[in-house]
Formats: C-alpha cells, sequence, structure tokens
C-alpha cells in the first residue's frame, strides 16, 4: 500500500516538542502519518481521530507496530470535549489537526 507522504514533519516535530509529552490528539488521523512521525520520534501516546471510517482502518493498519500507544476514534475533531469525556481524559500535552487537502478522498471519492 502507496501511504500520503506527511508534509511539515519537521515543524510537526518541532511545535509539538515532543519530549516529557504524555498524549497527544491527533485530530485529523487521516492515513497516520503525523501520528506514526510522532510515535517514531517520543514514547506519546496518540489518540487518533478521524470522521471517515475507511481511511481511519488505513491508519488503523499502518500503525499496527505502535497499536499499545494509539487509540482510534471514529468521529470529528469538532466534538473534541464529548471525546476526551467518553475516554476518561482528563489532560492532553498537545493537539494537532492537519486541516489540508486529502488526495485520498480525490482518488476515491
Amino acid at each position: 500500500m502507496i501511504h500520503h507522504k506527511s508534509v511539515l514533519s519537521d515543524q510537526v516535530l518541532h511545535y509539538l516538542d515532543l519530549k516529557n509529552r504524555k498524549l497527544i490528539v491527533d485530530g485529523t488521523t487521516g492515513e497516520g502519518g503525523h501520528t506514526e512521525l510522532i510515535l517514531k520520534h517520543s514514547d506519546c501516546r496518540v489518540l487518533a481521530i478521524d470522521r471517515d471510517s475507511e481511511i481511519l482502518e488505513r491508519a488503523r493498519k499502518r500503525l499496527a507496530p505502535y497499536r499499545d500507544r494509539v487509540t482510534f476514534i471514529h468521529g470529528n475533531y469538532s466534538k473534541i470535549k464529548d471525546i476526551l469525556m467518553k475516554e476518561k481524559i482528563s489532560k492532553i500535552d498537545g493537539f494537532l489537526m492537519d486541516l489540508g487537502f486529502s488526495s485520498f478522498h480525490v482518488d476515491t471519492p
């Protein structure tokens, strides 16, 4: 399977400043590129949210090596308060949203 290459990887790592972080939320997980980047470069857990169940399943397969550190949520980041309450999470250390264009959705409408 060919994966979309995440853009701004250096900036994501720099601005999330993952040292001593425990939980990062990726509110637009997509195929899991940024989530994979976070997991590769830290010991953080990631709450991976996406509203598209098909693409979230692709992320689940891609991130299988990290399954003990990632929780997948089929939902919308606009409901983050409800999602965090349901997951019994009271504190996060970072929040990422890639609000860019998804080539997957153009190729497979």
